[in-house]
């Protein structure tokens, strides 16, 4: 193998013919590489074998890229993310505070795939369980209690969640939410009214919780202490 320049394989002059190939090619692809292999079967004026090129592309111009290479992958096009889109801080404390115990305001945050959303559905429905089955047996049955605590937790857990969003400010709630949407938030009256209903309904259920937890709990002891002393 030897590479075609102004001087043949031994340092003398190569012939004219091949010398004015190497130049034309080197100024049409300047982004391709030569490689002259000796043609034995040929003789050239002087008597030696002159060479013949072969062309090998070892590697596309910058200039003129390769249709691979400029076409997109359908893996790089299809893990692109969507648009985002606005999100209300106002909608979503009202879902929150009036379906949050279904995790409306997660579905609606973080799409249907959202997992505590999904988990505000399945305690809503394990409380919603319990309580009918505390109030079949008078608040006696301690798998009505058990089943009934998810659902509370879910149930105090929204009206928190709506507390938390209508705090928040709005220019923090862009910065999460609506980094990329071009939009700001601007909240009203609505939002206050929300979270001083969330913190009011919250607080009162809380405690009638508390209530009638501490109520069962005494009037179970009181009824195993009557019946020890018969």
């Amino acid at each position: 193998m030897a590479r075609v320049g102004r001087r043949g394989e031994d340092g003398k002059p190569a012939s004219s013919a091949a010398t004015q190939t190497w130049i034309v090619a080197r100024r049409t692809m300047p982004a391709t590489r030569f490689v002259a292999n000796r043609c034995w079967g040929v003789e050239c004026g002087v008597g030696r074998a002159a060479p013949s090129l072969q062309v090998h592309r070892f590697h596309s111009s910058p200039m003129n890229p390769s249709p691979s290479a400029t076409k997109p992958s359908v893996s790089s096009t299809s893990s692109r993310p969507a648009a985002d889109r606005f999100r209300s801080k106002t909608l979503t404390a009202a879902l929150a505070f009036l379906l949050g115990s279904i995790g409306a305001h997660r579905f609606y945050l973080y799409g249907m795939r959202d997992k505590f959303g999904w988990a505000h559905i399945v305690c809503i429905v394990l409380g919603v369980l319990g309580f009918m089955l505390l109030a079949a047996t008078e608040r006696a049955s301690l798998l009505g209690w058990v089943l009934a605590f998810p659902g509370a937790v879910s149930l105090l857990a929204a009206f928190l969640s709506a507390i938390v969003y209508g705090l928040r400010p709005d220019a923090k709630w862009d910065a999460q939410f609506n980094a990329n949407t071009g939009r700001q938030s601007r909240s009203g009256w609505t939002v206050i009214f929300v979270v001083m209903f969330s913190l009011l309904i919250g607080a009162f259920l809380l405690m009638t919780g508390l209530a009638l937890t501490f109520q069962t709990y005494f009037e179970g002891q009181v009824q195993a202490a009557k019946a020890l002393s018969q």
